[in-house]
């Protein structure tokens, strides 16, 4: 299991989602923190963790800034597992979350990908979630954390995939599947 952090000026984040990934009950077997050209302290963060992890942890710092789809794919040409989990710099996993996800991926080779249900949460929590629609609001925790739940998979959510996005961009993907 592979969990890329990409991360762009993302820098005043990065630390609580690798955090996150550390915490994991099932650990990643490689963590790649990728910056796509940042100008803020992402890349001093990201070398003090490969430093510090030098067997878990690598750093890659892209020579110009690539944009989201490149990056994400430069990114999995540089990690070596079968599953990739992608998590946003300024993003956090439960402690269950990689656990749960592979064990899913585990139970049935057609299983290509896996995704869960979100919190929102920060400054912009209650705004973001007043832009998802009413069937997707799953409640608001502590008025801190805003729920987002994403529909089970079914023929029908197929269908709806070719149109919109109905999970989020943590979801963890069977390398061949992703490629």
């Amino acid at each position: 299991i592979a969990v890329i952090i990409p991360s762009y000026n993302y820098g005043s984040f990065l630390v609580e989602a690798i955090e996150s990934v550390l915490r994991q009950t099932r650990p990643a077997d490689e963590i790649l923190i990728s910056d796509d050209c940042s100008n803020d302290n992402t890349q001093e963060i990201g070398e003090a963790y490969q430093k510090k992890y030098p067997n878990l942890i690598r750093f890659n710092k892209n020579n110009k800034n690539l944009g989201i789809v490149k990056h994400f794919n430069k990114a999995v040409s540089l990690i070596k597992s079968d599953y990739i989990c992608f998590l946003g710099a300024d993003n956090r996993f439960r402690s269950d979350y990689i656990e749960n996800t592979a064990e899913v991926l585990d139970s049935d080779d057609k299983i290509a990908i896996a995704y869960t249900d979100c919190a929102l949460f920060g400054s912009r929590a209650s705004l973001l979630y007043n832009t998802v629609p009413s069937s997707q609001k799953g409640g608001i925790l502590e008025d801190v954390y805003y729920i987002v739940t994403f529909p089970d998979f079914t023929p029908k959510v197929s269908e709806t995939m070719k149109m919109t996005n109905v999970m989020h961009g943590s979801s963890m993907y069977k390398r061949k599947a992703f490629l």
